[in-house]
């Protein structure tokens, strides 16, 4: 079962930034079923401050640094972990999942076409 914080910091690594360029994040880990679902774990980062810290506060949000104690299985079975990740450069990361299995899915702002661009006058920059 793969590690929340190890799976996380790998993606990130190979698109060649950090952790420390988290911007923000909002995650939310769900395990169980039926009668043995367990409580699910919020991972709430409003910025790198929260990153530091690994302490639960009253709500129970927990930071970047307690996803470190968490497995998840990614295969078959229900989602179990939820959410969204930003990157400081505008690009973010979300959860993918199909028929139980899991992933993430990592986005970019798509560049603009100079066909679709425009100069001042209105016309066309590349025809």
């Amino acid at each position: 079962m793969p590690n929340i914080l190890t799976e996380l910091k790998g993606l990130i690594e190979d698109h060649g930034l950090t952790m420390d360029n988290i911007k923000c994040a909002s995650l939310w880990l769900h395990q169980g079923y039926g009668e043995h679902e367990e409580i699910g774990v919020a991972f709430k980062i409003y910025s790198y401050d929260d990153v530091k810290p690994a302490l639960y506060d009253d709500h129970r949000e927990a930071t970047i640094i307690d996803m470190g104690k968490h497995d998840y299985h990614n295969g078959f079975g229900g989602q179990e972990l939820y959410g969204t990740v930003w990157m400081d450069n505008g690009e973010w990361i979300t959860r993918g999942e199909y028929d139980g299995s899991e992933w993430w899915d990592y986005h970019r702002v798509p560049e603009v076409s100079n066909k679709l661009m425009l100069d001042k006058a209105g016309n066309p920059l590349e025809s």
